[in-house]
């Protein structure tokens, strides 16, 4: 297995393994529908950076870095935060078949690496309140739990925030 930054040649990649996961998802409500407008912008490294987890060249898992107030703006000011100061750990998944390696801890910690290097200063993520794995795995990086919001009036969302 291998990690790296993925770049437009890695878009249906991306695109299959979220497909894989919005067709497959136990928990429906656990996956917001991507807007268009966020997708628009995959590739768009001021608006955001994904870093992947590759077996045999096929993306098995992925974590996003949203680096963009339209991205994460709601969730920020849901922690008592200016979105400007922050970036944002999403649409985080691993292939089922791939789970249970802690992927998402390393990536997840390379991400938070990027932000500081890009001079952000809160990192936050957005849960559902009942995805213990994905609480479990944000507490182990060092955040805590700051606020929560209920998005496009469906999806709760628990948010977690650190300071770096």
């Amino acid at each position: 297995m291998s990690f790296r930054y993925l770049d437009d040649n890695d878009r249906d990649e991306l695109e299959g393994l979220f497909e894989f996961v919005e067709s497959n998802a136990t928990h429906k409500d656990w996956w917001p529908p991507i807007r268009q407008e966020v997708r628009d912008h995959f590739f768009d490294f001021e608006w955001m950076r994904f870093v992947g987890n590759f077996e045999d060249d096929h993306l098995v898992a992925v974590a996003g870095l949203f680096l963009h107030p339209f991205v994460h703006g709601h969730e920020a000011e849901a922690a008592g935060l200016d979105p400007a100061d922050v970036a944002e750990i999403g649409r985080c998944v691993v292939h089922p078949s791939c789970r249970g390696k802690n992927l998402m801890f390393s990536m997840s910690k390379q991400l938070v690496d990027r932000a500081v290097m890009m001079d952000k200063t809160w990192i936050i993520a957005a849960v559902h309140p009942d995805n213990v794995a994905g609480r479990k795995s944000l507490e182990q990086l060092g955040m805590t739990e700051k606020g929560f919001i209920l998005q496009d009036d469906i999806y709760p969302r628990c948010i977690y925030a650190m300071h770096v």
